[in-house]
């Protein structure tokens, strides 16, 4: 069975500011997609409210609201320098939201990229006997969410 067009998860780039300040941004990335085990959520919802009146209307109409998305990230627990813990477990301490880019099937030229901002809500480190410690992080939108075509 042929597989032109098919893309896999294990192809996945997620990137995200180190720290968040407002001189953060785009310039200092930290690429944690080596411990990124799922992302969910993403493109997410967007609010739109029934404002249909009568009168003779032949369809519903429609307010478009904002755009939101709560989006999750299954992670490996590794504390060395640059893993998704090492960047992300100082949330609490953010003054300003973290950047964010999201390459579904890897940085490769003509595939879709997500960016924007966000700020981590929460993480929580998750142990089973036997199995390897693996880490939930959940993240909240801050602005809305620009989909656009990998040129990398």
């Amino acid at each position: 069975m042929a597989t032109a067009g098919k893309q896999f998860g294990s192809n996945l780039d997620f990137r995200i500011s180190a720290a968040a300040s407002s001189g953060n941004s785009t310039g200092n990335w930290v690429n944690i997609s080596a411990w990124v085990m799922s992302v969910d959520g993403l493109p997410g919802d967007r609010e739109m409210a029934d404002v249909t009146c009568g009168g003779g209307a032949v369809a519903h109409q429609w307010l478009v609201g904002m755009q939101s998305a709560d989006i999750s990230l299954e992670c490996l627990f590794d504390q060395s320098t640059g893993s998704a813990y090492d960047v992300l477990h100082s949330y609490g301490s953010d003054t300003y939201h973290r950047h964010w880019v999201y390459y579904p099937v890897g940085a490769s030229s003509g595939y879709p990229m997500y960016h924007g901002q966000c700020w981590v809500k929460s993480l929580v480190l998750n142990a089973k006997p036997l199995e390897p410690m693996t880490m939930s992080v959940s993240l909240v939108l801050d602005s809305t969410i620009t989909v656009t075509t990998c040129s990398t």
